[in-house]
């Protein structure tokens, strides 16, 4: 499995904004790195990345990139309103937000860090680093009972987009096979975080191994009151000596972020069907939970959202 090196150079300001950009790409076959030694980072510069410590900064780094998909809360799938009237009164809610983040948990397998959300993303495996975070979206996968919804790049990204629908359609064949694509949504890239990452606003954030990784947000245009269904259409290869197939879909579970007016953050647990799971456990993001529960990159997208209530999450 192909891996990205690269050198991140860049200046940390008193405010803890940071800007950087990129040089010296290079594409490593072999296992991905599991310890920081192992991409010649510096330990020092990332620690004073996480913290946001003002000045200079200049180590090598293993790049990846994340997309927070931004959605309208009523385009997706909740319980019936009565049932939904009970948990808006258990967690405290005035009114439901008009918009959700969502996330995908990764499993107790996975690397570095496990049983945590975070926006869809991952390690790049090319240097064309902005096609392979647009690439990662396609993990995000909304439908309905009569099809999948085909993501739209902005204009200004449309060179991208015969690559990003290969990528999108072949998720869905190992997924769902031979279900049909019947609806078009357009992706917006919004102008939110703090950072500039080579000219383009997001946030940017270290990792436990060596992963420098840039998040961007994107907002999915849904239709209000379209009922979709969320699911993770990620594939591992299969283990053909095992008897498996050639992909196998991951499935993991999906977690919806909304905000709640001057508290921590609510993770929902949707279930297997796409919707809202009427036995999840659904977590107030404050506390160890903030902690344990969300990944850097989750954590993340959602100070960037504005979400964090002022004192923070306790």
């Amino acid at each position: 499995m192909a891996w990205v090196q690269g050198m991140a150079t860049g200046v940390i300001a008193p405010n803890g904004d940071i800007t950087v950009e990129v040089d010296e790409l290079q594409v490593i076959d072999g296992p991905r790195p599991k310890h920081i030694t192992e991409v010649d980072a510096d330990p020092d510069v990332f620690d004073r990345i996480r913290r946001r410590v003002p000045g200079e900064f200049r180590t090598l780094g293993f790049l990846g990139g994340a997309t927070a998909i931004v959605v309208p809360t009523d385009a997706l799938t909740w319980l019936p309103e009565p049932l939904m009237e009970r948990l808006r009164v258990k967690y405290g809610f005035e009114r439901w937000p008009e918009e959700a983040l969502v996330m995908l948990t990764r499993n107790t397998a996975a690397p570095a860090i496990q049983n945590a959300a975070e926006p869809a993303g991952g390690m790049a495996e090319d240097t064309n680093l902005l096609l392979e975070q647009l690439k990662e979206i396609v993990e995000v996968g909304v439908h309905d009972d009569h099809g999948w919804v085909e993501f739209q790049l902005p204009y200004e990204l449309g060179a991208h987009q015969p690559v990003f629908d290969v990528e999108q359609r072949h998720a869905w064949e190992i997924v769902r096979s031979r279900f049909p694509v019947r609806y078009v949504a357009p992706l917006e890239l919004l102008p939110v975080g703090r950072d500039t990452f080579d000219g383009r606003r997001g946030v940017v954030t270290a990792g436990p191994v060596g992963d420098f990784s840039f998040l961007h947000l994107a907002r999915l245009h849904l239709a209000d009151g379209a009922d979709r269904r969320l699911l993770d259409t990620e594939a591992r290869p299969g283990n053909r000596e095992a008897g498996e197939p050639e992909w196998v879909a991951l499935r993991r579970t999906v977690m919806v972020v909304v905000p709640r007016e001057g508290k921590s953050p609510i993770g929902f647990h949707f279930g297997g069907d796409g919707g809202l799971h009427p036995c999840g456990i659904h977590l107030a993001l404050s506390g160890e939970a903030w902690e344990y529960n969300l990944t850097h990159l989750g954590r993340a997208a959602i100070e960037a959202m504005g979400w964090v209530p002022e004192g923070g999450v306790r």
